[in-house]
């Protein structure tokens, strides 16, 4: 992934600034929108994701998640989506995970392993 790899070689909060949609996306093994070393992942837009199909986990650790100008959007939505094992949505390096903007997980099976 372009944004991992690019975040890993810089020191600055790198940002993705395009929305994600990836409405119905089958991905074999773990989503990582995290923070990489003192690194801070930062979504600028919605991420999408619904009726995704994760075979691992999703995991967005001390993650910023943001829907601009627009507190009511939306920031990340995994509805209906299959997730295969956790979800994280933690702190870390001192960082919290962070949504200006609604989270749906509605509908979504989570943890039913392979």
């Amino acid at each position: 992934m372009w944004a991992r790899s690019r975040a890993a070689q810089s020191r600055f909060p790198f940002w993705i600034r395009a929305l994600i949609y990836a409405d119905g996306a089958k991905i074999g093994g773990y989503l990582l929108f995290r923070n990489k070393g003192d690194v801070r992942f930062r979504a600028a837009g919605t991420v999408r994701l619904f009726g995704s199909n994760i075979g691992g986990g999703l995991e967005c650790d001390g993650g910023l998640f943001e829907k601009p100008q627009k507190p009511d959007g939306q920031a990340l939505n995994f509805g209906h989506a299959q997730i295969g094992r956790s979800v994280l949505l933690t702190r870390v390096g001192g960082q919290p995970f962070t949504a200006r903007g609604t989270v749906n997980f509605q509908g979504a099976q989570i943890g039913a392993g392979r």
